[in-house]
């Protein structure tokens, strides 16, 4: 069961038509493809390993629903979690508040989705897809801009594990390292 589905894909992550069943059905099988990877590059193999078997344990619940810590400066601080809901005030003539998911998962799913789906192989080439009338537009800004919000909320996540380390033994230095290079800041400007 996957942790996100296409209601995260809105904003600045919309993939249009989600609504329609083949571009749902494309968003899904690209959510089941990149969401087991973003995960156990972000936790590495072994608390990956772990949360696979034990996922429903509070303290795979906290990494995904986020919970007050204290870090390793001593100062409380609060770690959202990898699915954040929020509730906005509502805007007349509404009476409830709408809730919008957001979650840096999504990130990287709709990264890999765009990079895979700017072009497409035609009988002469790859051709770059656009509508009619339209102008190209590189998307290297607006996925850079989306990489690097899930840098910073990864940098955030790495500030949790390492201020509870025992109670995720599995996390280590060479994991911290690794989701460090691999998650990094990404020059919009490239």
């Amino acid at each position: 069961m996957s942790l996100i589905d296409a209601s995260y894909f809105v904003k600045k992550l919309n993939i249009p038509n989600t609504d329609s069943p083949e571009i749902a059905e494309a968003v899904t099988s690209y959510i089941n493809q990149f969401e087991p990877m973003f995960l156990q590059r972000l936790f590495g193999y072994p608390l990956y390993s772990a949360y696979k078997a034990h996922s429903a344990d509070a303290r795979f619940t906290d990494i995904l629903n986020g919970k007050e810590y204290t870090n390793l400066n001593g100062y409380l601080n609060k770690w959202n979690g990898l699915i954040e809901v929020l509730v906005p005030a509502p805007t007349p003539p509404a009476t409830t508040p709408v809730a919008q998911k957001q979650s840096i998962i999504a990130n990287f799913v709709y990264y890999h989705y765009r990079i895979e789906n700017v072009t497409q192989f035609s009988g002469i080439g790859e051709m770059l897809m656009f509508g009619e009338n339209a102008n190209a537009v590189s998307p290297r800004r607006r996925l850079a801009t989306v990489w690097n919000e899930m840098s910073n909320v990864v940098k955030q996540f790495i500030q949790f594990l390492d201020a509870n380390q025992s109670i995720y033994p599995e996390w280590t230095y060479i994991d911290k390292v690794a989701a460090l290079e691999y998650f990094g800041f990404v020059n919009p400007f490239f």
